[in-house]
Order: C-alpha cells, then structure tokens, then sequence
C-alpha cells in the first residue's frame, strides 16, 4: 500500500512536469496496483483512477479522461453509499459512538475535473474535433455530422459540465464554507462552464468573487490567482467591454505568475501573449511590440492560446 502512494507521488511530479505520455503509462500502473493492494471499491483506487484521468487529459485523450473520471465519481458515490449506509445501522443498534462522515472534498475534487474535462470536450466539438478521443480524429466529415447535430453535442456537454460543476460547488461550500479558497477553485472552474455557455454575466460574477477570495492570502494562492485574472481578462475581452481593465488584469497575471512561477514559465509567457493579442484590439501597437519584445528577450513565445493553460487538480482524488 505503501508502494501506491509512493507511485501517485511520483505520478502527480511526472503530471507537474508535463510528461503527458510517462504520465499515462504511470499511471494506469498505479490504477493496477490500487486495485491489487486496496480492492475495486476502496476510495483510494477511485483516487487512483482520478489520477488516470487526469493524465489522460494533459495527453489530450479527453473521451477516455471522461470516462475515467465518471467511474472515479461512481465509485466514489458508491464508498459514500456504504458508509453512510453503516451509520445508519449503527444508530439503529443503538451504538453510542458514530464514525466521522468522511470528507467530501475529494469526490468535489473530481466533480470539478469532470466538469472541466466535459467543458474541454464542448470546445472541440465546437471546433469541429470531435470529442478528443485519443489517437483516431479527423474534422468535421469525420462523422458526417451537421453543424446542428455538432451545436447539440456542444450543448449537451456544457450542461453536464454545469451540472457537476455546481455539485462541486455545493459540496466544497458545505465543507469550506463559501469563502475558501478550495471553494473558489471550484467556483473558476463553474465560471468558464457558464462563459462558454453564453452566460457572461454570470460567469464574470463568479470570476470577481475568484479574484477576491485569492486576492486574500496572494502568496499561497498565487498560481491560482494569476489564472483567475487572466480568465477575467480573457471574459472581458471577449464581451468587448472594460477593455482598460482586462489589461490591467492581464498585466497582474504577469506579475504574479512571474514572481510566482519564474519569466520563462509557460503560464507567464500565455499571460504576456495574452496581453500583447489584448493591446493589437485595443489599437496600442506600440506597446503591443514591447510586450512580444520582451517575450522574444526570455528566448521563447508563448503558444497562442486564448485562455490560462487549464491543469487538473493534481491528487485531486487522496482518499478522505
């Protein structure tokens, strides 16, 4: 058993790492040996497979994370089930002393990588991917489908992301309370699902009560609070409005994730991309170059994408 939890160590450092395809490997290793040392219904094999799931999504195997992390969520419902099911015949008998519940903060944990691995999902159908499968793939004749068909899918992937966003929500509120920062975690993660859902008031609502819960204790949750930033920045840019702000909030991305993370860090040069693409709409060419300039200077670019880099919660499903 020691041996498993040896293993997920150095799994969740090969996952810090971005070694996607070790990752992978490692981890279906680890999802054998949970099951050896502890049984198929033992929250720590679903803690197992939650880190499964979480490889195969920084591989970009979203079908597969998917349902790996569905089964985390089943047999994480089911371990509840049962103890909550002893409990009850243990007041029954009339035993003086009952067990402590067992935390819900991780079967939170993995409602959110659910949540967001169905959201990831959303966007490639949007795109015309289909649904992120690991290796077969192709555009939109892939499957013949029809833009109606693709909108239905990209739908229906947005609504259960929602719905097992929410869930997690609930739970890491009940557990943390509302302000806490493993709640606000949970809150971003809804707050993108309702972004890519057309609900922008909504979405940046939650997003500012993100940044401030943060905002709070900005050392210990300064990786997080650089993201929340740039998603806030990303969601004003995209509605065209408070333009000065986003930058400004882009510009403290950059700070933070800088001292954070170090200059040449990946989320450090997304932020300043970011910026840069922001300063081009905004007309501010100038010092648009200046912030590509000092890109160029650290000896890399940042990739061109248009959001924070998304992560799984690394250990996101420890056993309670």
């Amino acid at each position: 058993m020691d041996r498993v939890r040896a293993q997920q160590v150095l799994l969740r450092e090969a996952l810090a790492a971005g070694r996607a395809s070790a990752s992978v490997d490692l981890a279906a290793s680890v999802v054998a040996q949970a099951k050896a040392a502890y049984g198929g219904e033992h929250p720590a094999f679903a803690s197992a497979v939650n880190d499964y799931g979480v490889a195969l999504e920084t591989a970009g195997r979203l079908d597969e994370a998917v349902e790996a992390f569905a089964k985390s969520l089943e047999l994480y419902r089911a371990a509840e089930a049962a103890d909550e099911e002893a409990r009850r015949a243990r007041a029954a008998s009339g035993a003086a002393e009952q067990p402590p519940r067992r935390s819900r903060a991780s079967l939170a944990s993995v409602l959110r990588n659910y949540g967001r691995a169905l959201r990831m999902k959303a966007t490639v159908v949007a795109r015309g991917g289909g649904g992120g499968g690991g290796g077969g793939g192709g555009g939109r004749a892939r499957r013949g489908g029809s833009a109606k068909e693709e909108e239905r899918a990209r739908e229906t992937l947005l609504q259960r992301s929602t719905d097992a966003l929410t869930e997690a929500v609930r739970i890491a509120t009940a557990e943390s309370g509302e302000e806490h920062s493993d709640t606000a975690f949970m809150v971003q993660a809804l707050a993108l699902a309702l972004r890519d859902a057309g609900n922008a008031d909504f979405a940046e609502a939650h997003l500012r009560r993100v940044v401030r819960v943060f905002e709070r204790e900005p050392q210990r949750d300064a990786v997080r609070l650089a993201a929340a930033k740039s998603d806030l920045a990303l969601l004003l840019k995209r509605q065209r409005k408070n333009l000065d702000e986003a930058a400004d909030l882009y510009r403290e991305a950059v700070l933070v994730a800088t001292n954070a993370l170090g200059p040449a860090a990946r989320d450090t040069l997304v932020y300043k991309h970011n910026l840069a693409e922001l300063l081009d709409v905004q007309g501010r060419a100038d010092e648009a170059g200046l912030v590509r300039a000092d890109l160029l200077r650290g000896g890399r670019a940042a990739a061109p994408h248009a959001a924070a880099p998304e992560r799984g919660e690394r250990g996101a499903g420890k056993s309670g």
